[in-house]
């Protein structure tokens, strides 16, 4: 299995020792995504084989999961200027985590491939706050969004 590790560009998948996964064999790869309409979450099966400039990725399946009103309500309820309890925020993760899994479910399950095949799910949630990079804040960019990947 893979872990998660800090470096100074960021967070890498590490492989334990005999978990690497082979580069000429095919990797399937789910990739979610709820962009900043807040209307529903995108998610994609990809097959990837090798790796660096040999890498080739083939989109297997693709499905869209639109956010009913009241999710969509929600959502909109922790944007500025609003405020919202811990409670609220809470609850709506939960939310979202299982409408991210459900979609990571469908996307697999509409391609005829079956959980166990997937190496690995990559998700960018509902960003809050994005503030990259820069002078004003010593180069120490920070980013905030909303889905429980866990």
């Amino acid at each position: 299995m893979g872990t998660i590790e800090g470096s100074k560009d960021g967070l890498r998948l590490c492989w334990g020792p005999g978990h690497r996964p082979d580069p000429d064999r095919e990797r399937l790869m789910v990739g979610l995504m709820s962009g900043t309409s807040c209307d529903g979450i995108s998610a994609a099966l990809v097959a990837i084989r090798g790796r660096g400039k040999e890498r080739k990725i083939q989109l297997i399946a693709h499905h869209e999961l639109p956010f009913d009103a009241e999710t969509k309500e929600a959502i909109a309820g922790v944007f500025p200027p609003h405020l919202y309890s811990a409670y609220h925020y809470s609850r709506l993760q939960v939310t979202l985590a299982r409408l991210f899994a459900r979609a990571a479910t469908e996307v697999i399950n509409k391609a005829g491939a079956k959980p166990e095949q997937v190496l690995a799910i990559s998700m960018q949630g509902i960003t809050l706050y994005h503030d990259p990079p820069s002078d004003r804040n010593q180069n120490q960019g920070i980013h905030f969004e909303m889905g429980d990947p866990a």
